[in-house]
C-alpha cells in the first residue's frame, strides 16, 4: 500500500471524538474517546509496523490546560529496534504541553472498544503517576491480557476501534495562580524602593532616557513603552540597592507594583485586559503578561467567591 493511501486511511475522524469531564471535591475525572483506523506504516521495503497517533486533546479546568496524546503502536517503535521479533502492541499516553515540566496524576488508564462502542478491554492501567513534559507511559497490564490486546488490534488492521483515555487529576493542579511568579512580602525594602522610584518618576519630564514622554502621559496600550519603563526602572533600582537583590525577583515585584498602580486604574473592561495580554506578548513583555493574567485570575476568583456566597444566602432564605 502506498504512503498516500496509508495517510488517507489514518486521517482522524474528528467529528466522532468525544470528551467528558466530571468533578468532585477531591479529584477531576477526564475522559477522551479516540476513534482510530488501525493502520500499518512501512519502515522498509519489506516491513510494516502498526503506528497511529491521536490528535492532541486537553484536560482543562479553571483556565489551566494540559495537553495529551495517545499512541497505538507496535512495541518495536518504542524500543527503536524494528528488527525485534516481538509483535506486541501497546497504547501510550503522552504529556505534550502544560504549565509545568512535571505533572502528577491520581490515575490513568485506557479502555479499548470496538467500532460500535462495545467494551473489549476495560480500564487497562498505566501504573506510573508522574509525567514529564514530552514523555509518555504505556499501558501496563498482565501478560495474557496484553497478548489478547495485541491479537485484537492485529485482527482489526484497516478497521476502526476506539481508545478511551481515563485521566484523574487533583483539583489543585488547575489553580491558575500556582503557575505565576510568587511575590514575597518579606522584602519590604525592595517594595519600598520600587514605589519610591515610581513616586519620583511621576515628577520627571521624561520617564525613559532619550524620550520626551512623562509617566503621566503613558497610556495602557503603549506596550513597548511599558517594556522600556520596566527595563529602565529595574536597572536604576538595582543600581540604587547595590545589586543585592535577585534581578528576576526585582523585575517581578516592580512589574506587579507598576501594573497595579499605573495600568489597572485606567482599564475597566475584561476585553481591555485581554487586549493588554496580546499587546504585551507582541512586545515580548512577558513579565507584564503574567501580571495581567494574575489580575484576571484574582478577579475571577473573587467573582466565584461572591457568587458562591450569594447562592448559599439565596438558598438559605428560600428554605
Amino acid at each position: 500500500m502506498t504512503d498516500v493511501a496509508q495517510n488517507a486511511l489514518n486521517k482522524p475522524l474528528k467529528k466522532q471524538h468525544t470528551y467528558d469531564r466530571k468533578a468532585t471535591d477531591h479529584e477531576l475525572y477526564f475522559q477522551y474517546e479516540w476513534p482510530v483506523r488501525v493502520t500499518k506504516r512501512r519502515i522498509s521495503e519489506t516491513d510494516e509496523v502498526i503506528l497511529n497517533v491521536s490528535p492532541p486533546f486537553s484536560t482543562s479546568f479553571n483556565g489551566v490546560q494540559f495537553t495529551w496524546a495517545l499512541r497505538l503502536s507496535d512495541e518495536c517503535i518504542e524500543t527503536g529496534n524494528p528488527e525485534e521479533p516481538s509483535s506486541t502492541v501497546n497504547i501510550y499516553l503522552y504529556y505534550k504541553e502544560g504549565p509545568i515540566q512535571v505533572v502528577h496524576l491520581l490515575s490513568a488508564s485506557v479502555t479499548v472498544m470496538d467500532s460500535s462502542g462495545g467494551v473489549m478491554f476495560s480500564e487497562l492501567p498505566i501504573k506510573e503517576t508522574e509525567w514529564t513534559r514530552g514523555s509518555g507511559w504505556p499501558v501496563d497490564s498482565e501478560g495474557k491480557q496484553m497478548q489478547c490486546l495485541t491479537k485484537y488490534v492485529h485482527e482489526n488492521v484497516n478497521g476502526i476501534i476506539k481508545a478511551v483515555a481515563n485521566i484523574r487529576m487533583e483539583p489543585g493542579a488547575f489553580y491558575p495562580l500556582l503557575y505565576l511568579p510568587t511575590l514575597s512580602d518579606k522584602n519590604r525594602q525592595l517594595a519600598e524602593a520600587c514605589k519610591d522610584y515610581l513616586r519620583h518618576a511621576a515628577a520627571l519630564n521624561s520617564i525613559v532616557p532619550g524620550t520626551t514622554l512623562s509617566l503621566r502621559d503613558v497610556k495602557p496600550k503603549m506596550y513597548s513603552m511599558h517594556k522600556l519603563i520596566l527595563t529602565n526602572a529595574c536597572l536604576e533600582i538595582d543600581r540604587r540597592l547595590l545589586s543585592v537583590y535577585d534581578p528576576e525577583q526585582l523585575r517581578n515585584l516592580f512589574a506587579h507594583i507598576y501594573f497595579n498602580e499605573r495600568i489597572v486604574p485606567h482599564v475597566t473592561r475584561l476585553e481591555d485586559y485581554i487586549e493588554l495580554i496580546e499587546g504585551y506578548h507582541a512586545s515580548d513583555a512577558l513579565t507584564l503578561v503574567r501580571e495581567a493574567e494574575r489580575f484576571i485570575c484574582s478577579r475571577m476568583n473573587m467573582v466565584r467567591f461572591y457568587y458562591s456566597h450569594a447562592s448559599d444566602y439565596i438558598l438559605s432564605i428560600a428554605k
